[in-house]
């Protein structure tokens, strides 16, 4: 638990330990203990209670359970026809479309939401 982005949110909002307590029914000696850093590792339930009770979005949840969360952004494909004779195909098959990962160059296919190489977000959007 990332008991230091709870005590900066907590001073952030103004909102105390009894505030807290109150809010989320949770004994304020336990709410102590977690933000002294003497539970090291409470429970998911306790977790779940002061995020509701703070009203946290999806990131900051994330962050107060000290997920890393990768804010990577989506870089553009170079995006093409596979099936056109510039690169050998034979165009009566219909497209194959398939783009190369702005990271490790790697080819994707078409729908991939992430390379399988490098992991990077793909992004299909064609750039004109």
């Amino acid at each position: 638990m990332n008991t230091l982005f709870l005590i900066k949110y907590l001073k952030h909002k103004r909102i105390t330990v009894y505030q807290l307590s109150k809010r989320t029914g949770l004994n304020e000696s336990n709410l102590g203990k977690i933000l002294n850093k003497k539970t090291k590792n409470p429970r998911i339930d306790y977790l779940l209670t002061i995020a509701k009770a703070l009203d946290l979005n999806e990131q900051e949840f994330a962050e107060l359970c000290d997920y890393k969360v990768n804010k990577q952004s989506c870089v553009p494909l170079y995006i093409r026809d596979e099936n056109l004779k510039c690169y050998g195909g034979n165009p009566s098959y219909g497209e194959w479309i398939t783009g190369a990962c702005p990271k490790c160059k790697l080819d994707v296919q078409l729908g991939m939401n992430y390379c399988s190489n490098c992991g990077q977000k793909l992004l299909w959007k064609e750039e004109k």
